[in-house]
């Protein structure tokens, strides 16, 4: 369970995600200038499969409006798939790809 701070932080970051979209539809394109908050210790996620067949706890490393940067116990393999970070009543979930992978560490753009 995430708490009421962290729960605050994803959401400011989906919503910096959505308005820089709307004002600036290339926004994405140089994603390394995009603010980045970092989580000490890491927040607990978990992947899911884009057709829900299956799923897997991650950390969350870092995450800005445009993605993040996650941790599993083993490297994985898939490209595709929905981060769900869940806060009391508050899920909050988030398309991602895969944009790069070393290891067990993977940087996903959020969609």
């Amino acid at each position: 369970m995430l708490s009421e701070a962290a729960t605050r932080t994803v959401m400011d970051a989906h919503r910096m995600h959505q308005e820089a979209h709307r004002a600036h539809p290339l926004a994405g394109i140089d994603r390394r200038r995009a603010k980045r908050v970092t989580f000490d210790p890491p927040l607990r996620g978990r992947y899911l499969a884009i057709d829900g067949t299956s799923g897997c706890d991650c950390l969350v490393i870092d995450t800005s409006a445009s993605g993040a940067q996650l941790e599993f116990a083993v490297p994985v393999g898939f490209h595709e798939f929905f981060l769900v970070l869940s806060a009391a009543a508050r899920p909050v979930n988030r398309r991602c790809r895969v944009i790069w992978s070393n290891g067990n560490r993977v940087g996903v753009e959020f969609q």
